[in-house]
Formats: structure tokens, C-alpha cells, sequence
């Protein structure tokens, strides 16, 4: 657009500079030496105001064209920004969802890990007051026996259990460490991007304003 103006400017300026020409042509076969004085004169002064129309109107048009460039590139600037601030906020909420999963995963395996400690309480109990009356006991000494040694079996039944557990709580535990390390990051790449978003947004609103 700004080459177009300026063009169609200099067009404007040649055919006064003709019609300039023609007046003179005229005027030098007619032999009047004053009119073609004024006619070159009136050239002069036609031709000083049409350079410095072009010159203002080529200076107003360019500024406008860099003002408008710039606003637009502000303003795309903005949409990326605000895309990229969505996008971290989804990450953001799904991780907070992921740790809320987590724990309760945990809740409910510590829950389970004390079930299984009482287990294994009760059944060392039991294996101590087996051992009491086998001491006593020494008729039915085979039996007693055979139910020591059930007592034994549940008693070593509960320990894997409790391993279990306890390995299951470690393994959520890391990974709730993992899970809320990563939260935090998200957080601190989301405070980033909505710093960016905001300086974005003022930037484009200052290109407009000065467009």
C-alpha cells in the first residue's frame, strides 16, 4: 500500500510537470517573456508542494504500516502466550489430580499395612501361647505340635504379607514425592508463562494504542 501511494504521488507530480511544460512550450512560441517567468515560477512552487506532500503523506503512510505490523505481531504474540498459559494450567490440573489419586492409593495401603500388623500381632500371640501349653502339655505333645507349627505358617504367612504391604507403601510414597515434585514445577512454569501472558497482553495493548 505504502508503494502504491507513492506511486500514484509521482504520477501526480509528472503531469503537473507536464502541464508545467506545455504552459512554457506555449507561452516561448508566443514570445512573452513575462508570462513564461510566472508559468516557470508556478512550475517551481507547484513542483516544491507536490515533493512535500509526497514526502508527508509517504513519512504518515510508513509509520502507520510499522504501527499496524507491530500491533499484529503483539497480538499474536498474546494468542501464543495465552495458548501456552492453557496448556499449563491442564497439565497443572491433571497432576493435582494424579496426587490426590495417590493419596488416597496410600491412605487406603496404610490402612491395609495395619491390618496386616495386627495379623501378624495376634498370630505371635498365638504362637507364644502355643508354646506355653506344649511346655505343659507333654501328652498331647504331637498335637500341639502340628498346631505350632500352623501358628508358625501363619505367623511367616502375615510377615510376607506385611513385607507387601510395606513394599506397596514405599513405591506409592516415591511416587507421590514424584508426583508433587513435578506439581511444583508445573506451578512455577505456570507463574512463569502467566508473567509472559500479561507482559504479551501489555505489549499488544500499547502497539494498539500507538497505532
Amino acid at each position: 500500500e505504502l508503494y502504491e501511494a507513492l506511486g500514484v504521488i509521482g504520477e501526480q507530480a509528472a503531469v503537473c510537470h507536464r502541464r508545467s511544460n506545455c504552459k512554457q512550450n506555449v507561452n516561448v512560441e508566443k514570445g512573452d517573456e513575462t508570462i513564461k517567468g510566472t508559468n516557470i515560477a508556478q512550475k517551481a512552487a507547484q513542483e516544491a508542494k507536490a515533493a512535500s506532500e509526497a514526502q508527508q503523506m509517504a513519512g504518515q503512510l510508513a509509520a502507520h504500516q510499522v504501527k499496524t505490523q507491530l500491533a499484529e505481531k503483539a497480538e499474536e504474540a498474546a494468542e501464543a502466550a495465552q495458548a501456552a498459559l492453557a496448556g499449563k494450567e491442564a497439565i497443572v490440573e491433571r497432576l493435582e489430580a494424579e496426587i490426590r489419586e495417590a493419596e488416597s492409593e496410600l491412605k487406603n495401603e496404610m490402612g491395609e499395612l495395619e491390618e496386616a500388623q495386627q495379623h501378624l500381632q495376634t498370630s505371635m500371640e498365638g504362637a507364644q501361647g502355643a508354646e506355653q501349653l506344649l511346655k505343659v502339655m507333654q501328652a498331647a505333645l504331637a498335637e500341639d505340635q502340628k498346631e505350632l507349627k500352623e501358628i508358625e505358617e501363619l505367623v511367616e504367612e502375615a510377615q510376607m504379607i506385611r513385607n507387601e504391604r510395606e513394599k506397596l507403601v514405599q513405591s506409592t510414597s516415591l511416587r507421590l514425592q514424584e508426583l508433587k515434585g513435578r506439581c511444583g514445577s508445573a506451578h512455577e512454569d505456570l507463574k512463569k508463562t502467566k508473567a509472559a501472558e500479561i507482559e504479551a497482553f501489555g505489549a499488544a495493548k500499547a502497539a494498539h494504542e500507538k497505532a
